[in-house]
């Protein structure tokens, strides 16, 4: 043991740092102990850092850098590619190995043997043919004319008053009774099973549309009981309500819902959210099943927690083209025959200005009014005005911004690039703006709606009673409109 004034000496360099550091060693092989009175700066070769820039973090990378080149051996090295599931840098030669591990492509394998994974089924028949193409940018506001977006509008009006579309949607905000609970400001009011658990906290205005989502549900008898006749003596048959959640994120809108009975729940997403509202819906007493897939790829006739039960397709701020996908899901288990039944759908769109001309479903009644794809972009363009404001005492141009700035849930909160030069050019107001953006989003909304209609009363022999309801004012959120449909089983129909 030293003294403790006593500073004890390094150890000696073992052969192979004596080789990296470019040191001899002595003639009989040993190495010399360096003095412990001080020792050489150039001891340790000086550390050089990668040169490579990392733009999302805005610096450089910390690693060192390979010998003979600025770079280190992930940014550097020759050889290497991206996988194409989780982008990491691997060597090409060990790429095969690494999609063997990678978890990115293990879930994608895991996804692509399910049933209910069939590539582009809800896709439109035209725009899976283009798919292999080239995919062009959709334009800017900035980039249509005053005359086409004058011609855009036009068309829209006609449409909206041809179809008898142009007057005050009904409905308003619902508060349940069976709601109340969830609305409590305190765990003691959300309690679950004597206050052995309780439900999270919602955010009040989150919470207040859910809870009206539900009031309308509720009274157009949505969730209420289906009853099909059972073999072999044809008897009728109470058919359990399952509630299918597209885009479900952390799953609210299901724990809103289950407060209206229903008591099996398949939350779809294609990403992984953290399951908050999973734990509170299981507490309920309620079965839960979540499944990542795209709506793109989903087959609802093939989910097997349907068998044998009637399914009510619900959704909230379903973005532009998830619209599209979520009724062509819903349509296709319409149709299915046996034991699988559609009895209701409440879908609540956002986002118009990601919709897409080639996947709108009701591309007949664009076809009607002269809408071609040019002046669909430009109305979806247009829909953004509808959600937007001009902040007070700023500029309507959004600085390098081509949807304008997204506030909650992705919707667009700040008028888009082009906005302030397109109103003036149409000698609009904000006040107008707004009022031509409402009206764009209706028209695409409507037309969702006349082809549900029309398609479940086709294919679902079915008695379909549909109807766009506005669930929330304007103030608490501008996407306020709901698609509800309600399908009775054709023996209960002919009962009257």
């Amino acid at each position: 043991m030293l003294a403790p004034d006593v500073a004890e000496l390094p150890a000696a360099p073992t052969e192979r740092e004596r080789e990296r550091d470019g040191r001899p060693s002595d003639e009989d092989g040993s190495a010399s102990m360096p003095d412990a009175s001080a020792a050489p700066a150039s001891a340790c070769p000086p550390f050089r850092q990668c040169s490579f820039f990392l733009a999302r973090k805005d610096r450089c990378c910390r690693m060192e850098a390979a010998r003979g080149s600025s770079l280190c051996a992930q940014h550097g090295g020759s050889g290497r590619v991206a996988c194409p599931h989780c982008s990491t840098s691997v060597a090409a030669c060990a790429l095969t190995k690494h999609m063997r591990k990678c978890p990115a492509a293990t879930q994608q394998r895991e996804r692509d043997a399910q049933p209910w994974h069939v590539p582009g089924t809800n896709a439109a028949p035209v725009a899976a043919a283009a798919a292999a193409t080239t995919a062009q940018r959709a334009p800017s506001l900035a980039e249509f004319s005053a005359a086409e977006l004058a011609r855009a509008l036009a068309a829209v009006d006609a449409a909206l008053a041809g179809e008898g579309w142009d007057g005050e949607l009904q409905g308003g905000v619902r508060r349940p009774t069976c709601a109340e609970r969830l609305l409590a400001d305190t765990a003691a009011g959300r309690a679950i099973g004597g206050g052995d658990g309780h439900v999270p906290q919602l955010q009040r205005k989150h919470a207040t549309q859910t809870a009206s989502v539900l009031g309308h549900m509720l009274e157009r008898s949505v969730l209420a009981p289906r009853r099909r006749p059972a073999p072999p003596d044809g008897k009728m048959q109470q058919k359990e309500i399952v509630c299918v959640e597209l885009c479900a994120g952390r799953g609210y809108l299901s724990m809103m819902v289950a407060q209206g009975g229903p008591k099996r729940f398949v939350l779809i997403d294609r990403q992984v959210f953290r399951n908050k509202a999973d734990r509170s819906l299981r507490a309920l007493g309620c079965s839960v099943e979540r499944l990542k897939a795209d709506l793109r790829d989903m087959d609802l006739r093939k989910v097997a927690a349907l068998h044998n039960r009637a399914a009510v397709v619900v959704g909230k701020h379903l973005c532009g083209v998830a619209t599209d996908y979520s009724l062509r899901c819903a349509v296709a288990l319409a149709e299915a025959e046996g034991e699988r039944v559609l009895a209701g759908v409440a879908l609540a769109p956002c986002c118009h200005h990601r919709c897409l001309f080639r996947e709108y479903v009701n591309v007949g009644l664009l076809h009607k009014y002269g809408i071609d794809e040019r002046l669909f972009q430009a109305i979806t363009k247009l829909s953004s005005w509808g959600t937007t404001a001009t902040p007070s005492g700023g500029s309507c141009e959004g600085e390098g911004a081509d949807e304008g700035a997204d506030g909650e849930g992705g919707h667009t909160l700040t008028p888009v690039a082009g906005t302030a030069v397109a109103a003036a050019a149409l000698k609009l107001d904000e006040a107008a703006r707004i009022a031509a953006g409402v009206r764009c989003k209706r028209l695409l909304d409507y037309g969702r709606l006349q082809w549900l209609r029309q398609q479940l009363a086709q294919k679902s022999g079915c008695r379909c009673d549909a109807e766009l309801v506005k669930y929330a004012e304007a103030t608490m959120s501008p996407e306020n409109r709901l698609m509800l449909a309600a399908l009775a089983s054709a023996t209960e129909a002919e009962m009257g």
